[in-house]
């Protein structure tokens, strides 16, 4: 089995993005390694969701502020775990660089060996216009090995 330092952990607060953070702590804990997350901010993702007059700093706080919180919670589940870990908080505007790009970059900064990412299982015609980072991960980590978590239900 091969030895991972350095993972790296996309989150966005779905389902899926925590049973990555799950199986990535399990992961480093076993082997000693640290976790890096990283929360991508998509401003046209919000923008369509807030008409484009009142996307003003209110709004922009607000949503990084719910990016912060994420990662908060992540790193506090990494302290439980006896991980150590970073974060990052990246934005992108939907155009280049995807959120995709910015994962990648940020994993490529901290010269991270694993991307451990949920994927939400999106085809069709939904990832086409919601797009897939999942995807998008695949199709550019050349040189960085990607697992990819499908999401499971929750059970109730």
């Amino acid at each position: 089995m091969s030895t991972f330092k350095h993972l790296l952990v996309p989150i966005d607060g779905s389902s899926g993005a925590d049973q990555a953070i799950a199986k990535a702590l399990a992961m480093a804990a076993d082997q000693h390694a640290t976790v890096h997350f990283v929360h991508v901010i998509d401003r046209a993702a919000v923008v369509m969701m807030e008409p484009l007059s009142s996307f003003d700093s209110e709004v922009t706080a607000a949503v990084n502020a719910a990016g912060e919180l994420l990662l908060g919670q992540a790193t506090a589940q990494a302290r439980e775990h006896d991980v150590p870990s970073t974060q990052a908080l990246r934005i992108t505007d939907g155009k280049l660089p995807t959120i995709a790009d910015q994962i990648l970059e940020e994993a490529r900064a901290h010269a991270v060996d694993l991307i451990v990412c949920g994927s939400h299982g999106k085809t069709g015609f939904r990832a086409m216009i919601l797009g897939s980072v999942a995807d998008g991960l695949i199709h550019r980590s050349h040189s960085i090995p990607l697992l990819l978590i499908p999401t499971r239900p929750t059970r109730r």
